[in-house]
């Protein structure tokens, strides 16, 4: 039997969180079925920035290698964000809810799965 430890708390969603992502700093950020995704310092469990921008859940967030963040929502968006300035780089509209996507190899495309 292993017992294991509760090292930090992260307390800032309402909802269950989906996934988190590990930034090359080591911070990390997480996401939920909420609007928001929100920067986290691993060191002392701090929040360090919202991003925000959805207006409807966010259903899925990935680092790229250029060490963006992409994120899309039920609220038809795409977007691109910048993890250290926490800033909206880029939106993209699109005619569906945006239910999952994956990145193509080269992580310079992607594909998207949507409810049309």
């Amino acid at each position: 039997i292993y017992m294991m430890q509760v090292v930090r708390e992260f307390k800032y969603h309402n909802t269950t969180i989906k996934d988190f992502i590990k930034l090359a700093d080591n911070n990390i950020i997480s996401y939920s079925n909420e609007t928001s995704m929100v920067k986290w310092n691993t060191y002392d469990g701090s929040l360090m920035c919202l991003f925000n921008g959805h207006n409807h859940s966010i259903t899925n967030a990935k680092l790229l290698l250029n060490n963006l963040i992409i994120s899309t929502s039920l609220d038809r968006s795409i977007r691109i964000w910048n993890p250290d300035s926490c800033i909206l780089d880029t939106t993209i509209l699109t005619n569906s809810e945006i239910h999952s996507f994956t990145l193509h190899s080269s992580l310079k495309i992607f594909g998207t799965g949507h409810s049309d």
